[in-house]
């Protein structure tokens, strides 16, 4: 098993997360994530690379492992916890990511 594909599969049991859940939170279609887990796609642009990592909320350092990753805060545990509760396919998931995209998008503006 190459790096990628150990360091995904890693990521992927510690959330419980299967190829489809890596595929909508990432935006890699699930051939890809299939690809990139069994070793046919070895060598990851780097917009591949940060689409995996946003996908697990980590840095691209951290997905690679060459940092550590924080425990999160207890309002962010606790808003986690919430949004386990809520069906993959309810809209308001939706709201909540666009939110958080516009967020992340306007904090690269201002840097």
């Amino acid at each position: 098993m190459v790096e990628h594909a150990k360091r995904l599969a890693e990521l992927m049991k510690k959330r419980g997360w299967n190829q489809v859940m890596v595929s909508k939170r990432s935006g890699l279609s699930q051939v890809q994530v299939s690809h990139i887990l069994s070793g046919r796609r070895f060598r990851l642009r780097m917009e591949t690379v940060e689409k995996l990592a946003a996908a697990f909320g980590l840095t691209v350092d951290q997905y690679m492992g060459k940092s550590e990753k924080k425990e999160p805060d207890p309002l962010t545990q606790q808003f986690a916890k919430m949004l386990e509760g809520i069906p993959e396919n309810d809209p308001i998931l939706k709201v909540i990511e666009d939110i958080i995209l516009g967020e992340k998008a306007r904090r690269k503006t201002k840097s």
